[in-house]
């Protein structure tokens, strides 16, 4: 696992509480654990919890493979206090971001205030969600909920990465203003 960015992140602000889901302990959980101190949860992310096909890389290669998946709402509402702003949330979810980026869109509500979020979009034609997803970008545009404000090239690897910034107030001020 790559944790070169959870280090970056610590050296800048090492107040961060870090909780990390990822289906390999060894691979993934164990550097994470080491590195951020934070928890470290087995399994998937997503909208709904459930056991749910997942494609997983095993041995250099993607595989499909049934998971627990976790709700991203649950696993916040566990972790983090009311009112506790989340200030970076890191997702590759491996085709769950479609769904996810879209139910945070559209229920900015039901989820405390999440500051930035850095997406791994994969190809919306193989995703649930992933037909609807530029409908969510234009609603949550329109409504000022999250901003796109960096955007790799299209489909420059085999996904897209997209930086969005929550315009409200609290977020503004805490990292713009």
């Amino acid at each position: 696992m790559d944790v070169k960015a959870e280090k970056d992140l610590l050296k800048m602000l090492p107040q961060c509480k870090f909780i990390g889901v990822d289906p390999d302990p060894d691979k993934s959980g164990k550097p994470f654990i080491e590195v951020t101190k934070g928890k470290y949860i087995e399994g998937a992310v997503g909208v709904s919890a459930g056991f749910y096909n997942s494609t997983v890389l095993k041995k250099n290669a993607y595989k499909q493979e049934v998971l627990q998946h976790y709700s991203l709402k649950e696993l916040l509402s566990q972790n983090f206090k009311d009112n506790e702003i989340v200030d970076f949330l890191f997702m590759d979810i491996e085709g769950a971001e479609f769904e996810l980026i879209e139910d945070l869109i559209n229920n900015p509500n039901e989820y405390p205030i999440i500051c930035q979020i850095n997406v791994e979009f994969h190809d919306p034609n193989e995703h649930k969600g992933g037909k609807r997803f530029f409908q969510s970008m234009m609603k949550s545009v329109k409504e000022k909920v999250y901003l796109p404000i960096k955007v790799d090239p299209l489909m420059k690897y085999s996904f897209n990465r997209i930086f969005f910034m929550n315009i409200n107030e609290i977020c503004l001020n805490k990292f713009y203003i």
